[in-house]
């Protein structure tokens, strides 16, 4: 029924109904939203959020961490047979590996290589490598990698420091190849296959071959 009666100032009262029906209307609005926000916090209360949490977890674990050390000053060089100093040998020796290693007890135990024989002249040393080995990028180290690595060290087009560790091992040409007068591939270095790597001698030398190739990695 339309609205006819007059307010105390003469107005008509329509004004004020319809201003209270809007007032009404945002109430009603109002009370429905906050229905609704209940709703949905009940069903965000319900919700597993562990299984998140462990999602997220998992998901950090698998994000490679770095590792931080003091160095005392940056390395000059990251070649594995050209370093001079100790700030680069602790760097190196994080990045890569040799055939063996050497425990905090002296033992030279396996490291790329899993085991490794000996001749009975002590000339000739033959190393099975283990199987699966990879670089850091994914593709497969194989024993044609240490024959590289080395080559390449003994080329005196490289002059790499540490050949010298080779001639103190008295590979078998390693002093014509670093001079010059036989070419890298007749250094005493051969794979015989994938997984096994042959090395030979000049002359045995009174210390363990192993102790020295525990320095000799195939990362270049």
């Amino acid at each position: 029924m339309p609205c006819q009666g007059k307010g105390q100032h003469g107005k008509n009262t329509c004004y004020f109904d319809n201003t209270l029906s809007i007032f009404r209307e945002i109430d009603n609005k109002d009370k429905n939203n906050k229905q609704l926000s209940g709703l949905t916090m009940n069903r965000l209360l319900r919700f597993p959020w562990w299984v998140l949490f462990l999602l997220t977890t998992l998901s950090f674990n698998t994000i490679a961490k770095p590792l931080v050390f003091g160095n005392g000053s940056e390395p000059g060089t990251l070649n594995p047979f050209n370093y001079e100093t100790t700030s680069d040998s602790t760097v190196i020796s994080s990045l890569f590996e040799g055939l063996t290693y050497m425990d905090k007890n002296y033992q030279i135990l396996p490291a790329q290589a899993e085991s490794w024989t000996e001749s009975e002249d002590g000339l000739i040393f033959t190393f099975q490598l283990h199987k699966g080995l990879k670089w850091s990028n994914g593709d497969a180290l194989t024993a044609h990698d240490f024959v590289f690595a080395l080559r390449y060290c003994t080329n005196p087009e490289n002059a790499m420091v540490r050949s010298q560790s080779l001639k103190d091992l008295h590979m078998k040409n390693v002093h014509k190849v670093i001079s010059g007068d036989l070419p890298p591939e007749k250094l005493g270095i051969r794979a015989i296959n994938d997984h096994t790597l042959e090395i030979q001698l000049d002359k045995a030398v009174p210390y363990r071959l192993s102790v020295k190739l525990r320095t000799l990695s195939a990362g270049m």
